[in-house]
């Protein structure tokens, strides 16, 4: 009888680890497939260049895996958290924005995918103003915007510097990469704020000041004029001693 009961207990035993080792390997597998699948999910991302996505998902199921920076060297440049960047997006053609975060996302592979938050400056192209308006526009003018974006670090073309446009008049020649800007951009509308209405006019066609424009003060009455809508040409400029607006004439 005691034989019988030892026997027993030890079939319940063999039978209690059997179950145990293939339940232990079931959830194996499944850890191996959700792993799988995440894997799989994070670089389907990559490919279709959906970052802002990537970076939720890490946010969601892996925030251990993020890391913040301040500083970040790429091709032996140093960029840092505030700095104004030039960034080769889509189809590699250059954009403007700001560094707001640097960041690395470690994948299950311990794989390093060094990324940035950028907030993005927009252009005079995209602005939805009548064509006359545009006129008093630089090409190299930057409208900072609340558009937010998250990109890999090797987007990242060279630092830029943005003035104000005092600052911007100033300087001796054109830097290329020196930009200036006097307003932000309402994405709901597409116009700057504060309006162009309220920005500070010259000359006669009484458009915003353009430094892309060639432009001539008159001696009586400090107004500064576009040559173009004075029908003067550079070399003609070049020959007036002191210039003289037909309304200080009159």
């Amino acid at each position: 009888m005691q034989m019988k009961n030892q026997n027993h207990e030890y079939n319940f035993l063999i039978n209690i680890i059997f179950k145990s080792k293939k339940n232990i390997q079931k959830k194996a597998i499944i850890l191996k497939n959700r792993r799988k699948n995440i894997m799989n999910q994070i670089n389907q991302y990559l490919d279709q260049e959906q970052y802002g996505l990537l970076v939720k998902l890490f946010m969601k199921r892996y925030p251990k895996r993020i890391k913040t920076y301040q500083k970040l060297k790429l091709s032996n440049l140093i960029y840092f958290i505030n700095q104004n960047v030039a960034i080769a997006a889509l189809n590699n053609d250059l954009y403007s924005g700001k560094i707001i975060k640097i960041l690395c996302l470690f994948d299950l592979d311990e794989k390093i995918i060094p990324m940035v938050q950028i907030q993005w400056y927009y252009q005079k192209q995209d602005l939805e103003l009548e064509p006359e308006l545009t006129k008093g526009i630089s090409e190299k003018e930057l409208f900072f915007s609340m558009h937010q974006e998250y990109l890999p670090a090797n987007k990242l073309h060279l630092p830029i510097f943005v003035l104000d446009f005092e600052e911007y008049q100033k300087l001796d020649y054109e830097e290329e990469t020196y930009f200036f800007t006097r307003a932000q951009i309402d994405l709901k509308t597409m116009l700057p704020q504060p309006p162009i209405q309220e920005w500070k006019k010259i000359c006669i066609c009484r458009l915003p000041q353009n430094p892309d424009l060639s432009i001539i003060q008159c001696e009586a009455c400090n107004e500064w004029y576009h040559l173009e809508c004075l029908m003067l040409t550079n070399e003609e400029v070049d020959k007036i001693e002191k210039y003289v607006c037909p309304n200080c004439i009159d």
